[in-house]
């Protein structure tokens, strides 16, 4: 629809290419719904490689560090190759499943519990080496989430403190040797707090908040319809450049917000059906009661409120992969449990 009244048609094609998936993916997996096992078989796929990319970071920054003295254990120099916030994503998504699983008195890869509690620890330590605020604020959501859960069903308070304290000492053990990681959650607490933010500051959380605070100006003067497909992104960029926030026009930053984007591009018409788009799917967790489904509808709004997730291949595949892959398990299982009635 925004591409009717666009004028930057090349970027509202680009935008389109990006968003293909959103329809492949549930096309596909919607066609022909994979059986419990395929499931499982694909979210462990998942976590294997998950592990084996982590070892290669840590090995690589190991590597730069006694050989070339530089040390890499840091954002992006440690994970150059994909960025640190979408990594982080796909991490936490592995957490949820292995999560998902214990919940469900199921072990993800041995018959010990112990050694998917490790594999946890070890998601959380690549996780805050990768320095990703929201990555970091997310997998200690998603854990709080679960150790809820856990209290609830079992009435335990003895595994909700264990498990809190733990992440806890692991978070000050990884604060104390990787200082520099941790700076970067100190500095947003200071950002939040603070009155005055400067124009030209290039921290991500003092951009963020310009970002946003710019797109709301923005939007107030095109609020039905948005202003195209391909022209959100230069109308905000004009306005960052109008009010000398520097580093954020010249960089050509998108909103950082996947609901300030799509109401920049298609108004409040495209932000209430991508409302409607986290709504739906909650509701069906709450009424499948499924853990797996909650975690994901929990990661999709934390990054949909720090990133414009939809507007990179690696965001757009993740929402649309995972989404259908979750939703047409979840459906098929409502559907064989009421042709059993």
């Amino acid at each position: 629809m925004g591409l009717i009244y666009t004028d930057n048609l090349k970027s509202g094609w680009f935008d389109m290419e990006v968003k293909l998936s959103l329809l492949v993916f549930p096309l596909i997996i919607g066609s022909k719904p994979l059986t419990e096992k395929q499931v499982r078989g694909i979210i462990k796929s998942l976590i294997i490689s998950i592990i084996y990319v982590g070892l290669y970071l840590i090995s690589r920054a190991i590597i730069f560090y006694f050989f070339n003295h530089e040390n890499v254990f840091y954002y992006q120099l440690f994970s150059p190759f994909i960025h640190p916030s979408y990594l982080s994503m796909y991490i936490n998504m592995a957490v949820a499943w292995v999560l998902y699983q214990n919940y469900n008195g199921k072990k993800v890869f041995t018959n010990a519990f112990i050694v998917d509690k490790l594999l946890v620890l070890y998601l959380f330590a690549i996780t805050f080496l990768l320095a990703s605020k929201s990555g970091i604020f997310l997998f200690i959501i998603i854990v709080f989430v679960y150790l809820c859960l856990e209290f609830y069903k079992n009435r335990k308070m003895i595994h909700f403190a264990v498990g809190s304290l733990i992440i806890l000492l692991s978070f000050i053990a990884l604060s104390y040797f990787s200082p520099k990681n941790f700076d970067r959650i100190i500095h947003l607490i200071e950002t939040i707090n603070s009155n005055d933010i400067e124009n030209n500051s290039n921290e991500s959380s003092s951009l963020r908040l310009h970002l946003w605070s710019t797109s709301n100006e923005v939007i107030k003067k095109s609020f039905l319809v948005g202003y195209g497909t391909g022209d959100g992104k230069d109308v905000l960029n004009k306005a960052l450049e109008e009010k000398e926030i520097t580093n954020a026009f010249k960089n050509k930053l998108n909103a950082h917000n996947a609901f300030y984007e799509i109401f920049l591009k298609l108004g409040v018409v495209g932000f209430v059906v991508l409302l409607l788009n986290i709504i739906f799917p909650s509701f069906i967790a709450f009424k499948q009661n499924n853990v797996l489904y909650l975690f994901l509808v929990i990661i999709l709004v934390f990054n949909f409120s720090f990133e414009s997730m939809l507007e990179t291949k690696a965001g757009v595949i993740f929402y649309a992969f995972f989404n259908s892959l979750i939703f047409f398990k979840v459906t098929v299982n409502e559907n064989n449990n009421h042709s059993r009635s």
